[in-house]
């Protein structure tokens, strides 16, 4: 049993002759990184690179919860054992309304954009949100989620100091191959 097709193509004369857009083969040179470009190198020190280190060793070692994410608590604790109860503070640097709902009962939702930043200097900066609903006024339930949305925002925060030390890593390989 055999299977025959007879397939037939009509080219038009003007579209046969322009170029593909399609590369089967493309030259690996265009995907080697340009180390040319000018990288800002972090304005870290030795104290933050070990207290960030430090860190996220033990933030890999504390159990997750059941929806695989870290508790805020676990996290604020861990940062005040790492970097002193006074080597970090939290400044916010933008929130947004995202949605509020005033018909039936009050609902809302907020964005918060927080920056940590450590003693010496260093910080990261990170979004975190926040939502309340069934609440009954306003006052509460903008508190309410305001609350979980800088909540959100400072975990989120001392979690991405995991960053700075990627850009210092990047910084150091860069000066290594030049």
């Amino acid at each position: 049993m055999g299977f025959d097709f007879d397939l037939k193509y009509e080219v038009d004369s003007e579209t046969a002759s322009l170029p593909s857009t399609v590369e089967f083969f493309p030259d690996m040179a265009q995907f080697e990184l340009d180390f040319e470009e000018e990288v800002d190198e972090p304005d870290i020190t030795e104290w933050a690179l070990k207290k960030i280190g430090t860190l996220q060793s033990r933030i890999e070692d504390i159990p997750k919860n059941k929806f695989n994410i870290y508790s805020a608590n676990q996290i604020f604790n861990l940062a005040n054992e790492v970097f002193g109860y006074n080597g970090w503070s939290t400044e916010i640097l933008e929130c947004n309304l995202l949605h509020e709902d005033f018909e039936q009962s009050y609902s809302a939702k907020f964005s918060v954009l927080l920056k940590v930043i450590l003693k010496d200097g260093t910080s990261t900066e990170q979004y975190g949100f926040g939502e309340a609903s069934n609440l009954p006024n306003k006052y509460m339930c903008y508190s309410k989620c305001k609350k979980q949305a800088v909540t959100d925002g400072t975990k989120n925060a001392i979690i991405a100091l995991k960053g700075v030390l990627l850009d210092d890593e990047v910084c150091r390989v860069k000066k290594e191959i030049e």
